[in-house]
């Protein structure tokens, strides 16, 4: 007596008995009485069989019994990885395996499914989001590449700030089935929020600045006189850009008065534009130094911001500004304006 009779011996009388009313409860013990001792089963065993059909799971159980000696023909991988490809990778190993059997009449499983893609090299990873571009904003984000799409950004600062979570809440506990945990009063899963703050260009970095408040326009401003002004005065004198996006700390009248003073010219990222800002790279690097140390509580948390800015070289720097003008600009002129996706 295998999975398979059993599965056939139920559904038979689901199907058959409905006119009559056995219901899964008297189908289970039927089935316990005409069955030996070692293969009786479980009410709710029954439920979860009950419920694969329903979804076409079994799928009849035409050939599942005998899916472990079908060879796999160079056809049938070949289709994998161009269906795979094809749809981007967003078509389930699920999918793919009925659409084999339903083309090919061969019945594999989503496991085999997925050890060929990863032969073929492809990787599971989680989609980007991209935010929503008006028609006029991407015609600003068209026209900014076509003008700089010669430029190497040799004198450009590109500055930006992000938010940093940390130390994950467990959601799911451990206990006795009569014990009730307590419930989690905060209203995210992360236990601590820090901002930081960074510029990157040609000549290196500024290091990371952590807050574990939220950088208003005169902690902003106390930055740009005692940190960002200096920098650029330094590598660039009077001949130096500063790429950042239209935050609200960024338009307060005494940060642009300080900027003017000091013949730095703000260039304004393009709205809703964050793949066209290289230090976006930065921030994605350092989430997951960030994940790498398993941190425990907040002071290993800074600890890891400090350890990483650290490690931001001239070289990291250039490969990120490289990114952006030899992949990210030509990607947004050939789409129009649209998304880059880089």
């Amino acid at each position: 007596m295998t999975r398979t009779i059993i599965v056939n011996q139920l559904n038979n009388l689901l199907t058959s008995n409905q006119r009559i009313g056995m219901n899964i409860k008297r189908s289970v013990r039927f089935l316990n009485q005409i069955n030996p001792i070692e293969h009786r089963i479980s009410l709710a065993y029954a439920h979860k069989i009950r419920s694969r059909l329903r979804i076409g799971y079994y799928n009849l159980l035409r050939t599942r019994r005998n899916r472990h000696s079908i060879r796999l023909t160079p056809a049938i991988v070949e289709h994998i990885a161009e269906t795979t490809a094809c749809f981007d990778g967003l078509n389930s190993s699920t999918a793919v395996a009925f659409q084999i059997e339903d083309i090919f009449g061969v019945v594999i499983s989503p496991r085999s499914v997925r050890r060929i893609r990863r032969r073929h090299g492809f990787r599971r990873r989680r989609s980007t989001k991209k935010p929503y571009l008006s028609v006029d904003t991407k015609q600003k984000r068209f026209e900014y590449c076509l003008n700089h799409r010669n430029d190497h950004f040799d004198n450009y600062i590109f500055c930006d700030e992000s938010t940093i979570q940390a130390l994950e809440i467990p959601l799911y506990n451990v206990r006795f089935p009569s014990t009730h945990s307590n419930a989690i009063g905060n209203q995210t899963n992360m236990k601590m929020k820090v901002q930081v703050w960074s510029v990157i260009s040609r000549r290196g970095s500024l290091g990371i600045f952590a807050f574990t408040n939220n950088l208003n326009g005169q902690g902003y401003f106390r930055i740009l006189a005692n940190h960002l002004i200096p920098f650029a005065k330094s590598y660039y004198g009077n001949d130096a850009f500063l790429y950042q996006d239209n935050s609200a700390i960024h338009k307060e009248a005494n940060c642009k008065a300080l900027l003017i003073s000091n013949n730095l010219i703000w260039e304004r990222c393009p709205s809703y534009s964050p793949d066209m800002n290289p230090i976006e790279k930065l921030w994605a690097d350092l989430k997951e130094f960030i994940a790498n140390c398993r941190c425990q509580n907040d002071d290993q948390v800074l600890h890891a911001i400090g350890r990483f800015g650290e490690l931001l070289t001239p070289e990291k720097c250039n490969n990120w500004i490289d990114h952006f003008v030899n992949q990210t600009i030509p990607r947004i002129i050939s789409n129009r304006g649209d998304w880059s996706n880089s």
